[in-house]
């Protein structure tokens, strides 16, 4: 399997990826005869629920993009809304959760990600984390693919990294070291009262393009 997984990371090496994701990134976002079919088409393929969005009608997107990031009906999750309550800010796979230890997270079994890279070095933020807690989550393509605000609190910061677009599918987080530091990402930090959080939103090839509200 070891060997299965590098060989499918192996060519995130090689193509461009920003080049790729450019493309994508105007296929996805113009309205164009392909429209519905590629709607229509990715909706079979990875088994989308479209009774659990608001809009259900598939004519009614103008884009694929605008169909990626489809809204969910406010009954479809269920949300505690008690004080002390963290909530999880994505549809998605817990993939890793547990402490910070040694400034480090983990990245998969037996390897980790060092918080100061991941966080682009910002010494105000990691020092906010010595012994603090952590949650990885994997956005499948079937996901609802909208972040949210895990705990009730204020935006003190956002900070944009630059990097490689790397895959974030299980193969590639196994094969390729410090993925997640080495990806494009945003990293927005939030307060409240003592209580310091981060989201960390991180790119991926094809999916490169974060929007904040």
């Amino acid at each position: 399997k070891k060997i299965k997984n590098l060989v499918l990371s192996y060519w995130l090496y090689i193509i461009p990826h920003h080049l790729v994701s450019r493309f994508t990134y105007i296929l996805t976002r113009t309205h164009h005869p392909l429209t519905g079919f590629l709607i229509r088409l990715y909706i079979k393929i990875f088994k989308i629920n479209m009774e659990e969005c608001i809009e259900t009608d598939i004519n009614k997107y103008n884009t694929f993009c605008d169909f990626f990031t489809r809204k969910l009906k406010s009954n479809v999750h269920r949300i505690d809304n008690s004080k002390k309550a963290v909530v999880s800010s994505c549809d998605g796979r817990i993939l890793q959760f547990g402490e910070i230890k040694q400034e480090s997270i983990l990245q998969i079994k037996g390897k980790t990600t060092k918080i100061n890279e991941l966080l682009c070095f910002d010494k105000d933020v990691i020092n906010s984390y010595q012994e603090g807690s952590f949650i990885t989550i994997y956005l499948s393509p079937k996901d609802y693919h909208r972040v949210h605000i895990p705990f009730n609190g204020k935006l003190m910061k956002t900070l944009h990294v630059p990097g490689r677009l790397f895959s974030v599918s299980d193969h590639a987080v196994e094969s390729i070291p410090n993925l997640y530091s080495r990806n494009e990402r945003l990293v927005c930090h939030f307060k409240s009262d003592q209580i310091y959080f981060s989201v960390i939103l991180v790119g991926a090839i094809n999916v490169s393009s974060i929007e904040t509200h």
